[in-house]
């Protein structure tokens, strides 16, 4: 017996050592057990983690931004341009989730990038939709020779093809040498007399046929990076006559009051002489955000039939890019002066090289070449700000609030007199840091709206 109780101590001690896990050889409830208190029904057990009794310090919130009123007075032109953009910004959802860029990137070019296929298209108010594409084709040769061909066709019949090849020259510093050619037929090019006070109610269409051909040589040797400079000597031959366009009576009607422009109804021949010097110190090309431009140009025009058509030209163009706030937001201000007249005193000025002004000429908010005279002048502020970038690749949207001025005129002396004409609206622009890709835009003046599109590069 003494021994039997011997064992049982043994084992109870070395179950209660374990942790009292496993109760065996004994008949006795461990006192844990049997001090544990039934639990009521539907009572839980209280989570392991769980802290008894209230915390001993505050939730932090953060507290919210105050409201300032100027800063969001100030946002509202921004706002009230992305949501009319909102469409935009629906189509570019869709590019970036199945990533469209990368797969017609791809599609346009080899491997290299020697051989690149780059889509074009234009859509405007009267002109229509027209679309196209411009093929590049670039050796690999130290000379880096390279040939580019564009074309683009509008649903309304007006084309326009053409095709450059360049060349540097080694022994020249590597300055350029270009070739072009250009082909260009416009049925429905607008009309309304020559003058700063023409009325819209005169308007008319011309139809103009164009061929021209130039040599250009690059002034500047390679590694200038601010001063570029080109001079050409080139060749044009141009005809003039009544344009195409629904409800638009066309130039030369008999007893019309709107005169034909010079040269109409017959084909002129003209020779040109043009010199071309710009310096350029912004931080990129594509999307600049500080710096400034200027471009000169002169040039010189003679037609060669005997017909009495010549013309001297020469023109001045600024721009200077103020950051305002970050995150790319400028504000653009940019001005322009050409004065063009005659070479001899019984000639008359060819319609191509008198100035313009309107929806492609610095008005954004009058139909294209609205006003034509030999002087004239323009202005623009241009305010831009960022409102989307793409997968972060550069590409961004940026939108602006632009106002346009301008003026032609007959004589220097009456330039700066009135009327002078002004235009206002907003625009869309696609760009990466070294290249356009897109441009939108949408103004209003006076004699209406007008909206304009164009997708790539075509010059």
């Amino acid at each position: 017996m003494t021994s039997t109780r011997l064992l049982t101590t043994t084992t109870l001690v070395t179950v209660v050592l374990a942790g009292g896990v496993v109760h065996a050889g004994t008949s006795e409830e461990p006192p844990a057990t049997a001090a544990k208190k039934p639990r009521s029904p539907g009572s839980e057990e209280p989570h392991s983690n769980e802290v008894a009794g209230p915390l001993t310090t505050d939730v932090w919130r953060e507290p919210r931004a105050p409201l300032e009123l100027h800063w969001e007075l100030l946002a509202l032109p921004e706002r009230a341009v992305e949501l009319a953009f909102m469409p935009v910004a629906m189509l570019v959802t869709v590019v970036e989730h199945y990533r469209l860029d990368r797969r017609i990137h791809d599609l346009l070019r080899n491997d290299e990038g020697t051989i690149v296929v780059t889509p074009n298209a234009k859509l405007s108010l009267g002109d229509g939709f027209g679309a196209g594409a411009s093929l590049r084709v670039k050796s690999t040769e130290a000379n880096e020779q390279q040939l580019r061909a564009s074309a683009l066709y509008r649903l309304n019949g007006d084309y326009e093809a053409g095709v450059d090849l360049r060349r540097n020259l080694i022994r020249a510093e590597g300055r350029q040498l270009e070739l072009r050619f250009e082909h260009e037929v416009d049925r429905d090019m607008p009309y309304y007399g020559i003058g700063p006070e023409t009325a819209v109610a005169d308007e008319r269409v011309v139809r103009s046929d164009a061929l021209h051909g130039s040599v250009a040589y690059e002034l500047q040797p390679r590694g200038a990076l601010d001063l570029t400079g080109w001079l050409s000597i080139g060749y044009r031959k141009e005809r003039l006559s009544g344009g195409e366009e629904l409800g638009v009576i066309p130039v030369g009607v008999a007893g019309d009051s709107v005169p034909p422009p010079p040269g109409f109804e017959r084909w002129s021949d003209y020779v040109t002489a043009r010199a071309h010097v710009g310096y350029d110190t912004r931080d990129v090309a594509g999307r600049p955000s500080r710096g400034w431009t200027a471009e000169l140009e002169a040039a010189v025009t003679q037609e060669i039939d005997g017909q009495s058509l010549s013309a001297g030209a020469g023109s001045l163009t600024t721009t200077v890019l103020l950051p305002l706030l970050p995150e790319r937001r400028v504000l653009s201000l940019s001005a322009g002066v050409r004065l063009s007249d005659r070479l001899s005193s019984g000639d008359e000025v060819p319609l191509h090289e008198l100035t313009e002004l309107g929806r492609d000429q610095h008005l954004r908010g009058y139909k294209r070449a609205r006003f034509r005279d030999r002087h004239g002048w323009w202005a623009t502020a241009e305010y831009g700000f960022p409102i989307y970038e793409y997968a972060n690749t550069g590409v961004a949207l940026d939108a602006s609030l632009f106002v346009d001025v301008g003026h032609v005129a007959g004589g220097v002396t009456t330039l700066f007199e009135e009327p002078v004409r002004t235009s206002a609206g907003v625009g869309l622009r696609a760009a990466h840091e070294v290249l356009s890709i897109f441009r939108l835009d949408l103004a209003w003046s006076p004699e209406g709206v007008e909206f304009s599109f164009s997708l790539g590069r075509f010059d």
